[in-house]
């Protein structure tokens, strides 16, 4: 007997493969939990509360036996738990009655209904195994309390009257053999009728997200080592990428997820995933597999009798099904449903009354009654398949009318998959709603026939010039795009893919932006910013209007295990509402490479020559406003009379035409402050006259904007006016490097101070960052903040492209303010900008992976 529990049972189900899984490579315990028999739900998609999860075999064994009733809906695994009981009580050596009896109640009812004893019926279910136990074998193991007794399918039995004969016989076998333990099987409504006194009744659970991706994976495993007769790595590889496949399927289409809660129904999908059609391509098909073997193929795969054919059972229902359409109802009365039922029985060669239908369909949890009195089916898709039948018998044409109607959007696509699919999208084109124009192209993608003309309708929308089309196009794009999400919570849902490359093309040729070349239409968008991301989101709820609005995810909703599945799993880095990415990495940017890039901007000669001038210029810019400030003692400031020398070795030899040496020396020897200032503001005009000669810097250059080198006089402008009101420019931090530098031949970027080791780089504050205000001056050039901030806030806010000398130009002024406020705040704020400028830098030139995109999140509550 435990020979014939080693593989999995696919009795009843329509597609099959060549090979049969082993029940130990698939099996995952669901769990119980403690239920009252009143309180169970009963629809063939019930999930039980968050809550604690008994296995069947922790509940066994102990000293104390037990009798214990395990309920669950249809195909919650009730047979298979039992079975692997069986395989676990036999295999172990450690358990405490290691005998299980296994016994299909309803092959035995007569023999129950006649009270033959359970030993006898043990011996009867054997009799097709050729040993023989020794005489009286049965009866002894019974009484020395060494088995565990498993009682399967009490719901099974067909009459009420027998059921509860069955039930009482059940009764007294757990008082003739008190010291083993009894477990016994049934749906809830078969046990509500018929309970055993003294039993503790446990619900089977659903499965869990866990649980769903352990048993595909388990089968996918399974079948790829027996069809392949192998086991190696590469074996393994394939089944994992097939398991994948499936799993992001199910994660990302809410409808199919839904049925994975269900181990029948888990493995029909993957059984018509792997051996039938694609999914959820094939969803018709899927739903029809499920509603045959539900309400009639596993009663024939078991031989109960059946009253009523099972093909006879779905027109009714398809019936029911299109008439609570109709009523745009998820709900009906139970006098309702029997109205529905007694006409369409009628016109049927039956004797079955309408009572004893609704019996045998709710029982099967494909109609569910809800509340007292009230049924609906388990879950709206079987409604709506149910309904795509009716119509497609009765009249497909009618659909033409409801193609802006969402309440009939996912009958319509049912109905029409694998047949002709031209009056509804006529009337989605004659329509022209984004909402209508989603359904067409949705209708010509599942189904069979459809006419050239209306094909190229359809992809002249797709391919148009036309502003007001091209919107159109977007609006459709987006809704067709949503279709495949992950919900995860009341109204929110995350989308289960990227927005591709095509999608994101109409949303740049809408903003009269760029579209570069060679754009796979499929593939993700990628290199988006936080800045262009979170205008997508915008732009999308414009576009599409209505009640949905577009919105990039939040972290909670991306720790959903079924978006971590299908969108976390796919390796995407997308954006969050908070300007963080997803997945997580770590957003620490070496303040190495900043230093290095520094280094290399201020490499070239025309570099060095231009920050040796724009030193000696602003010393003596900084010297002319404190002498007319009165603040410092006649003569030439120190710094500039002992770097002059020095600093002609760094120039080209053309400086003395400049009168550069001339100012000097006259301010050296200069005797009264009026002589003094005098000498100092023609050393000002000699040093801006050397500039124009050392440095060919035209006036659109960014680094002629950041530094401000486009003056006449430049003190009138870097300075405030009546004179310097802090520290001089020489004995500032940014002027002692650039002395240093001088005086030492080293690098102006090997001078700086103060450039952290790691910087906390979050690109969304970087916008923030360029427009924040410092919060003390810079004495010697006050206007340096506003122009850095005039460059770099259009490139961090996506507005601008970065190009090499761009780049350069925020990096070193946002360097210089660094070095200037060196400790403080402001100092690190403007590390992160030079940090920022050259992530941007590396991601354009291909250094830095540009791979973030745009994963869009719906929210109907706000709508």
């Amino acid at each position: 007997m435990l020979t014939s529990f080693r593989y999995v049972d696919l009795k009843g189900l329509f597609v099959v493969g060549f090979h049969t899984p082993r029940f130990d490579e698939v099996f995952v315990d669901v769990g119980l939990a403690l239920q009252t028999p009143h309180n169970a739900p009963t629809s063939l998609l019930a999930r039980l509360p968050g809550g604690d999860r008994h296995a069947l075999t922790d509940l066994l064994g102990h000293p104390e036996p037990v009798v214990l009733a395990v309920i669950g809906v249809p195909g919650s695994g009730k047979t298979t738990l039992l079975r692997h009981v069986a395989l676990a009580v036999a295999g172990s050596r450690r358990v405490r009655r290691r005998i299980p009896l296994v016994l299909y109640l309803r092959d035995h009812v007569p023999a129950i209904v006649a009270d033959t004893a359970l030993p006898d019926l043990v011996r009867a279910s054997l009799v097709r195994f050729p040993e023989q136990e020794p005489p009286g074998w049965f009866e002894q193991r019974l009484r020395a309390g060494d088995c565990v007794v498993l009682l399967d399918g009490l719901d099974e039995v067909a009459l009420p009257e027998d059921r509860r004969r069955v039930s009482a016989w059940v009764e007294r076998q757990t008082r003739q053999y008190p010291r083993n333990d009894f477990v016994l099987t049934s749906r809830p409504q078969g046990y509500r009728s018929a309970p055993v006194s003294g039993a503790t009744v446990l619900q089977v659970r659903d499965f869990t997200d866990e649980q769903v991706v352990r048993f595909v994976r388990g089968w996918y495993g399974a079948m790829e080592r027996l069809s392949t007769r192998d086991d190696d790595e590469a074996v393994r590889l394939r089944a994992d990428k097939a398991a994948d496949e499936l799993l992001d399927k199910l994660h990302a289409t809410p409808t199919l997820y839904d049925l994975s809660a269900n181990p029948l129904l888990l493995t029909m999908v993957a059984n018509v995933h792997r051996f039938g059609s694609k999914l959820p391509d094939s969803r018709a098909e899927l739903y029809r597999e499920i509603c045959e073997v539900v309400l009639w193929r596993r009663h024939e795969a078991k031989d109960l009798p059946v009253r009523l054919d099972g093909h006879r059972k779905e027109v009714v229902l398809q019936t029911l099904a299109f008439t609570m359409m109709s009523r745009r109802v998820r709900d009906l009365p139970r006098d309702d449903v029997l109205a529905v039922f007694r006409p369409v029985l009628r016109r049927m060669s039956t004797s079955m009354t309408e009572e004893l239908l609704l019996e045998d369909v709710s029982s099967n949890g494909l109609l569910v009654e809800r509340e007292s009195g009230t049924f609906s089916f388990a879950h709206q898709t079987f409604q709506e398949y149910l309904a795509s039948v009716h119509v497609r018998s009765a009249d497909l044409l009618s659909l033409a009318a409801v193609v802006d109607d969402d309440w009939w959007r996912e009958t319509t696509v049912l109905a029409v998959a694998r047949t002709f699919a031209d009056p509804v999208v006529q009337a989605c084109l004659e329509s022209g709603t984004v909402a209508a124009l989603s359904l067409a192209f949705e209708c010509a993608e599942v189904c069979s026939e459809l006419s050239p003309e209306l094909r190229d309708r359809l992809d002249g929308i797709a391919n148009t010039d036309d502003p007001e089309k091209r919107r159109l196009a977007a609006g459709i794009a987006l809704t067709r795009l949503m279709r495949e999400r992950v919900v995860v919570g009341d109204g929110v849902a995350v989308c289960a893919r990227p927005v591709p490359d095509a999608l994101h093309r109409l949303y740049l040729l809408d903003h009269d932006r760029p579209v570069p070349d060679g754009l796979d239409p499929d593939a993700p968008v990628r290199g988006v910013w936080a800045t262009e991301a979170e205008d997508f989101v915008r732009w999308a709820t414009e576009v599409v209007g209505g009640s949905t609005r577009y919105r990039l995810p939040a972290k909670t909703e991306v720790g959903h295990p079924a978006v971590r599945r299908v969108v976390g799993g796919a390796g995407h880095r997308f954006w969050l509402d908070s300007g963080e990415r997803e997945p997580a990495f770590p957003s620490k940017y070496p303040g190495a490479v900043v230093a290095q890039h520094l280094r290399d901007d201020l490499a070239s000669a025309e570099w060095q020559h231009l920050l040796v001038m724009l030193y000696l210029e602003t010393v003596a810019s900084s010297h002319v406003a404190t002498l007319r400030g009165h603040q410092v003692a006649v003569g030439a400031p120190r710094p500039v009379a002992a770097v002059f020398r020095r600093a002609l070795d760094h120039l080209p030899p053309n400086l003395e035409l400049t009168g550069v040496g001339t100012a000097l020396g006259a301010l050296a020897v200069a005797v009264s402050p009026r002589t003094a200032l005098r000498a100092a503001e023609e050393l000002q005009f000699a040093l801006h006259r050397a500039r124009l000669l050392v440095g060919r810097w035209r006036s659109d250059e960014p680094v002629v904007a950041v530094l401000g080198l486009t003056r006449e006089l430049t003190g009138a402008e870097r300075l405030p006016a009546g004179g310097s009101r802090g520290t001089p420019f020489e004995e500032s931090p940014v002027g002692r490097s650039l002395h240093r530098s001088i005086m030492e031949r080293v690098g102006f970027a090997a001078t700086l101070v103060g450039i952290p080791a790691v910087l906390e780089l979050r690109p969304s504050t970087l916008v923030d960052d360029a427009r924040r205000t410092p919060d003390k001056t810079v004495a010697w050039d006050i206007g340096l903040p506003e122009r850095l901030r005039a460059v770099a806030e259009p490139v961090f806010s996506g507005r601008q492209a970065v190009a090499p000398k761009l780049a350069t130009a925020i990096r070193v002024g946002a360097a210089m303010l660094a070095v200037e406020f060196h400790g403080s705040d402001d100092s690190l704020r403007y590390w992160r900008m030079a940090a920022g400028i050259t992530l941007l830098e590396r991601r354009a030139s291909g250094d830095e992976p540009a791979d973030e995109t745009i994963v869009p999140a719906v929210d109907r509550r706000n709508g």
